[in-house]
């Protein structure tokens, strides 16, 4: 039974102004699904706190973006463990940024965690 035709049955329909629903089995089930990719997202994770852990680390990327010719305009971005949607977020930039991130471990002999090319 959909949620209105349960609304309605109630005759409370014209009284409820905002629902709010739980998200948490989804979140549970897609972080089961995540911990498949356990060592991706550590190797992902580790470039994003390395490249932001300090303001020159930021100004060497952006000079890797330039010398790779990519311009974009949202950056790096950490997920929050906890909230699989922010996850996808995560992942989608190195995605855009792979390039700029195998420059930055050419250039950057202290960054470490360059996804392979099978990750």
């Amino acid at each position: 039974m959909k949620l209105t035709e349960l609304l309605k049955d109630w005759e409370i329909e014209k009284k409820v102004f905002t629902l709010t629903v739980d998200n948490a089995s989804a979140n549970d089930t897609m972080q089961d699904g995540l911990d498949v990719l356990s060592g991706t997202l550590g190797n992902i994770r580790d470039s994003i706190k390395y490249v932001k852990g300090s303001q020159s680390r930021i100004d060497l990327f952006q000079n890797c973006m330039e010398t790779v010719g990519i311009q974009v305009e949202a950056g790096l971005v950490l997920d929050i463990s906890t909230c699989w949607n922010s996850t996808f977020l995560m992942l989608s930039r190195p995605i855009q940024l792979k390039d700029v991130l195998r420059n930055l471990a050419e250039v950057d002999k202290n960054y470490k965690n360059f996804p392979s090319d099978v990750e």
